[in-house]
């Protein structure tokens, strides 16, 4: 079964800049993408859509093994060095768009093959591009697990 997650923008049009992060208005929470799996599972895939058409912006999704902190929407995503070296996983890339008439899809790649624990696992949404949203754009995501 995908661990599902959606986020709804802030009703602005702010551009992100390469790094921002990509979250609901005043979230600072990490998305909790818990799944029942047993140790060692892996990512098979994973999709993102968005209620914005236009555009065709990189987004990363940055997994960790342990929920922290993160910057509000549209601030630099900037974990501590001890986040990094203790729970980072990997990263899963969305760079091809689908646009329709009200809204687009991509399907996500792992950077490399990851490896994930038996326990929950957090995800970070960052710009991995400039990118200009619409207001109160709709985010949803999934990942399928092997």
């Amino acid at each position: 079964m995908p661990s599902q997650f959606e986020i709804i923008r802030p009703a602005n049009t702010t551009a992100y800049a390469t790094g921002d992060v990509i979250n609901s208005d005043a979230v600072t929470a990490s998305l909790n993408l818990r799944y029942n799996l047993p140790s060692s599972a892996g990512v098979l895939s994973a999709m993102l859509t968005s209620s914005n058409p236009a555009g065709t912006p990189v987004i990363h999704l940055h997994l960790f093994s342990s929920n922290f902190t993160i910057a509000l929407d549209n601030a630099p995503f900037d974990p501590a060095d001890a986040v990094l070296k203790e729970s980072y996983i990997g990263t899963i890339v969305f760079d091809t768009w689908y646009a329709f008439v009200s809204n687009k899809a991509a399907n996500g790649k792992p950077l490399a093959p990851l490896v994930l624990p038996s326990t929950p696992i957090y995800g970070v949404l960052v710009a991995g591009g400039a990118y200009t949203p619409i207001s109160g754009e709709v985010l949803t995501g999934s990942i399928q697990f092997a």
